[in-house]
């Protein structure tokens, strides 16, 4: 379980510059709510979305955020920390799309598929969770 106590907001700016060196261009990201947490003495960055909206893309920008955050933190030169990303859906219908890259690509050739990394997207859909998981009550 994590405390309140124990979380640190992080910078949610994962804006960066794609481009040609002498006329780059700037990319806008900023990920809802991002907060370092310990747990059990290691530490843990987690990245938090609010959905109220399909957006069959959410696994691509989700990657993207945790793919900037590892790169920012590898260039920072400090340590690198773990990066668990959620999606908090508080949309009207129920969440169908894919959960996983894999499942959200067309088609992967047979031969290719064991080297396709795969990335999760754990969505929580807080109309229809436990409230008192939040409070750890049972």
């Amino acid at each position: 379980m994590i405390k309140p106590e124990e979380l640190v907001s992080r910078e949610n700016d994962l804006s960066t510059l794609i481009g040609n060196v002498d006329d780059p261009t700037e990319i806008k990201r900023y990920r809802d709510v991002v907060r370092k947490a310990g747990i059990h003495g290691d530490y843990v960055i987690i990245g938090i979305e609010h959905q109220s909206t399909f957006d069959k893309n959410m696994i691509f920008r989700i990657l993207n955020y945790d793919a900037t955050t590892y790169i920012n933190q590898v260039e920072s030169k400090k340590e690198v920390y773990p990066v668990g990303s959620f999606v908090f859906y508080t949309g009207d219908e129920e969440w169908k799309l894919p959960e996983t890259l894999k499942e959200t690509l067309k088609s992967i050739p047979s031969e290719m598929e064991p080297y396709i990394n795969d990335w999760r997207l754990p969505v929580i859909d807080l109309k229809t969770m436990d409230a008192r998981k939040l409070t750890n009550r049972r």
